[in-house]
C-alpha cells in the first residue's frame, strides 16, 4: 500500500460508521415508504459536504444522491445501495432481533432490519467518500452515491396491489433513466466480501386452477381446484432437480421456490374450493434467457393438462429479471480484487451471486456494475444467511470494506478516461460489411418523426 492509500484508509472513521449504520437501521423503510430514510441520507449528504440532491420517485417515494464531483477527465463511479428493507420489522412471525427497526450494538456485530441488506453499505459509500475527501484526495472522476427507492424482490399481483409490493428496481431505474448515469458502478449487496461480477435472474409465475361449487354436506363429489393443483406441484417438484441439472453457470445452478398457494374460503370451510393459486419463483444463471424459461416452465403446464384433462390449469407470467454480467477482467471487477488485496492482505474469492440485483438494469445502460458487499458473514459462518437471528454485519467489515471501496474509487476515479474500456452497447448490433446490400435494398434511408 503506497502512501497516498494509507493516508485514504487511515481516514476511514469507525464510529461514525458504526453510529450513523445504526441511525439508519433505526428508520423504518420498507418498500414503498422509504422517504425517511432517503431523507436522513440526503442530510448526511450535506453534512458531509456533497452536493445532495433528493429525486422523487413517486408520492412518498425518493432517492437520495449525493456527489463528490471531480475535476474533470476521469471516469465516474457510482456506489448504488437501496434504501427499502426485506421485511416491514412489524410481521407478527419474525419476533428476533434482527428483523426488528431498532438497531443493537452486541459485541462486534449489529443487529437489526436492514442491517445487512443493505443500509451498512450506503452508510459505508459514504464514508468511504468521507475518508477519500478528508485525506485530501482530487480525483478526475465523479462519485456519486446513491441511496434508492424500491429493490428488493417484490411484484404486484392480485389483491397486493398496495406501494409495499413496487420492488425490483423501481429507484434505480428511475436514477439511471433520469440524469444520474457513471461509467461504473458499484453495488454493495451481500456478498461476504466477495467480489461477483456475475449475478442470476428471475421469472415469476402464477399457476390457476379452478374446481366448482359444492357443500360439505351434500355426499357427491364436487370438483376442487385444490385437488387439481396438487397434480400441478407434484409435476413442479419432479422438473425442478431436473431443471437445475441442465443449467450450470461456473458451478452455480438456478434454484426454484414454490413460494405461495391460495385456495378456496377459509372463512367458509362448507364449500368446495373454487379457485386454486400457486406461485412460483424461477432462478436462472447467467448465459439463460427469460423467453426460453417462460416457454420451459409453460410446456411444463401444457403436458400436466394433456395428461390429466381435469386439471385445465392455466399460468402466466407476472415478473421477469434477466441475469447479467461484467467481464471479470474489466476495471471495475480489477478495482474491487487489487483494493481488497491491499486491505486484506490476500485476493478475494471471486464468485456468481445467484440472486437478482440492481446490476441487472445498470449493466443494461452501459454502466459496468461489479458487485461486493460486507454482508454475509454471520455468527455462525464466513458467508450464508441466519434465520434464526436475522440481519447482523460485522463491524470489521464494516470498516474495512469501506477501506475497500474508496481505495476503489481512488483507482478508478483518478484515472484518465479512455472511451475504448468502456462496454460497448450490446443492443446496437452494427451490420457486417455487405450485409445490407445483401439482405435489403442496400438504401440507408434516416425517418424523422
Amino acid at each position: 500500500m503506497d502512501e497516498l492509500q494509507q493516508k485514504v484508509v487511515d481516514a476511514v472513521d469507525e464510529d461514525f460508521l458504526v453510529k450513523t449504520t445504526m441511525e439508519l437501521v433505526d428508520i423504518p423503510s420498507p418498500t414503498g415508504y422509504e422517504e425517511n430514510a432517503a431523507r436522513y441520507m440526503h442530510a448526511k449528504y450535506e453534512e458531509a459536504g456533497f452536493e445532495a440532491h433528493l429525486q422523487k420517485v413517486a408520492e412518498g417515494r425518493y432517492n437520495a444522491v449525493g456527489i463528490s464531483p471531480g475535476t474533470g477527465g476521469g471516469y465516474s463511479v457510482m456506489f448504488n445501495g437501496h434504501l427499502d428493507t426485506s421485511y416491514s420489522g412489524e410481521e407478527p412471525e419474525l419476533t428476533q432481533p434482527g428483523y426488528k427497526n431498532k438497531a443493537i450494538r452486541d459485541g462486534d456485530w449489529i443487529i437489526g432490519n436492514g442491517a445487512a441488506n443493505m443500509k451498512s453499505a450506503d452508510v459505508s459509500y459514504l464514508g468511504a467518500a468521507k475518508a477519500l475527501r478528508d485525506a485530501g484526495v482530487e480525483l478526475k472522476g465523479d462519485i456519486v452515491l446513491a441511496s434508492v427507492a424500491g429493490e428488493i424482490e417484490k411484484n404486484r399481483i392480485d389483491q397486493y396491489q398496495d406501494v409495499l409490493y413496487d420492488g425490483y428496481g423501481v429507484g434505480t431505474r428511475h436514477l439511471i433513466s433520469h440524469g444520474y448515469l457513471t461509467d461504473f458502478c458499484i453495488l454493495g449487496e451481500p456478498t461476504g466480501m466477495q467480489v461477483a461480477p456475475w449475478h442470476g435472474g428471475t421469472i415469476w409465475f402464477k399457476v390457476i386452477t379452478r374446481g366448482s361449487m359444492g357443500h360439505t354436506c351434500y355426499g357427491h363429489y364436487t370438483a376442487s381446484a385444490i385437488e387439481r393443483m396438487e397434480r400441478v406441484q407434484a409435476a413442479v417438484r419432479k422438473w425442478i432437480p431436473e431443471y437445475r441439472g441442465r443449467n450450470e453457470f461456473l458451478g452455480e445452478r438456478p434454484h426454484v421456490n414454490v413460494a405461495a398457494i391460495e385456495g378456496g374460503w377459509p372463512y367458509r370451510c362448507a364449500r368446495s374450493p373454487i379457485e386454486c393459486r400457486l406461485y412460483v419463483d424461477v432462478r436462472l444463471v447467467p448465459g439463460q434467457t427469460i423467453q426460453n424459461v417462460e416457454v420451459e416452465f409453460k410446456e411444463l403446464i401444457a403436458q400436466v393438462n394433456e395428461e390429466h384433462p381435469d386439471v385445465g390449469a392455466k399460468v402466466e407470467v407476472f415478473s421477469s429479471h434477466p441475469p447479467s454480467g461484467i467481464p471479470v477482467d474489466s476495471l471495475p471487477s480489477l478495482a474491487m480484487i487489487n483494493a481488497h488485496e491491499e486491505v486484506v492482505g490476500e485476493k478475494p474469492n471471486i464468485i456468481v451471486k445467484t440472486s437478482y440485483l440492481d446490476a441487472a438494469h445498470m449493466n443494461r445502460y452501459g454502466i459496468q456494475t461489479i458487485t461486493y458487499g460486507l454482508a454475509g458473514r454471520t455468527f455462525d459462518a464466513d458467508y450464508g444467511w441466519n434465520a434464526d437471528i436475522g440481519e447482523h454485519i460485522h463491524v470489521d467489515a464494516l470498516v474495512d470494506t469501506t477501506k475497500i471501496f474508496a481505495l476503489a474509487a481512488l483507482d478508478l476515479c483518478a484515472r484518465e478516461r479512455e472511451e475504448t474500456a468502456i462496454a460497448p452497447d450490446p443492443y446496437a448490433n452494427l451490420p457486417e460489411p455487405g450485409q445490407i446490400e445483401a439482405l435489403g435494398s442496400g438504401r440507408i434511408t434516416a425517418l424523422g418523426s
